[in-house]
């Protein structure tokens, strides 16, 4: 007669089964899973020693203490060939990133970190000569269009806060660099050889009284002309204006209704950023719809590109004596509630 297997016992085996294939299953998941992280531990130490090639080191360095410093139009061969590599660099690296051939982790790890400041930093002060190699009809749209990719990503971890930059000048520059400094924000720009404004003189000067010397980061254009209390240094001022619309992401201009079209440093800067070309909008500063039609065009503006520097410019105080208190006032409702969002 044969015998019964109880029914308990007849249950616990298609469940010891069933739990033998999970276990096999998730030996098989853990094994590949392990693969594919080497894989990928692997790729991000390669991306490492990659940007860490000498010959990228040494390009980078050349660019952040000499060549950003001159006039683009006199870069010579070899300034040219040290940003290609820098370019050529980022574009690999964030290839490899887009790809997903490093995990998420590795790759939010290597933009917070000191790559992703260099990342900023480089695409920053390349700006002009990707400019020039993203002209369609010289290369098109597409050339180093990854490194652009990755400095956007970057700017998440890196370009939280809106820099504010202006070229020195009594009127709607000091507004904005008052302003940035009130706000906390981060602030800069390019100003003439010598600093020079319209408040400077030459006796300030050689007694060491500089009047922007309360703006932390401004850089002087050296262009070796002769500055004096009688002669501006026009060509240093035309280099200022380029600069500044050249490294920023977008470009605002301040006036009032009694200065529009009176200010042929504004004309310059309205001329630059079409051929550049950058994002350009003008606003009076004196009329009460200019806080939201500001806030509108930035808005408009940040849509098609991240705002990481914003560049201010208008008459100076001679030629529009009431626009410092008005822009002030302006930027002031502007960029606090920017900061704050």
């Amino acid at each position: 007669m044969q015998r019964e297997i109880p029914h308990a016992f007849g249950l616990v085996l298609p469940l010891l089964a069933t739990l033998i294939s999970l276990a096999s299953l998730y030996v098989v998941y853990r094994t590949f899973r392990n693969a594919v992280l080497g894989e990928r531990h692997e790729a991000f130490f390669y991306l490492h020693q990659y940007l860490a090639h000498g010959d990228f080191t040494a390009a980078r360095m050349r660019m952040r203490r000499d060549i950003y410093k001159k006039e683009y139009a006199r870069w010579d061969e070899e300034d040219r060939e040290m940003a290609n590599r820098i370019c050529a660099s980022y574009d690999q690296a964030s290839i490899l990133l887009e790809n997903d051939v490093v995990s998420a982790k590795l790759k939010a790890a290597f933009l917070r970190g000191s790559w992703g400041e260099s990342i900023c930093d480089q695409y920053e002060l390349l700006r002009p000569f990707l400019d020039d190699h993203q002209t369609p009809w010289k290369t098109g749209r597409e050339f180093f269009k990854h490194f652009g990719a990755l400095y956007n990503a970057a700017c998440e971890y890196h370009r939280k806060q809106m820099r504010i930059i202006s070229g020195g000048q009594t009127g709607a520059d000091r507004a904005a660099l008052d302003v940035a400094r009130e706000l906390g924000l981060p602030s800069g720009g390019w100003v003439p050889d010598k600093r020079w404004a319209t408040d400077w003189t030459e006796s300030d000067w050689k007694k060491n009284r500089d009047p922007l010397a309360t703006y932390p980061n401004m850089e002087e254009v050296k262009t070796g002309e002769p500055v004096t209390d009688r002669s501006e240094p026009v060509t240093a001022l035309k280099e200022r204006t380029l600069r500044n619309v050249r490294d920023s992401t977008a470009t605002l201009i301040l006036t009032t209704q009694a200065s529009r079209d009176k200010s042929p440093g504004t004309t310059l800067t309205k001329e630059i950023a079409e051929n550049l070309p950058r994002p350009c909008k003008e606003v009076q500063a004196d009329l009460g719809t200019a806080v939201t039609e500001i806030r509108a065009w930035l808005d408009e503006v940040g849509r098609v590109s991240r705002i990481n520097v914003l560049n201010v410019a208008g008459p100076r105080a001679s030629e529009a004596p009431d626009l410092y208190p008005c822009a002030k006032r302006v930027l002031m409702s502007v960029l606090s509630s920017r900061r704050s969002a």
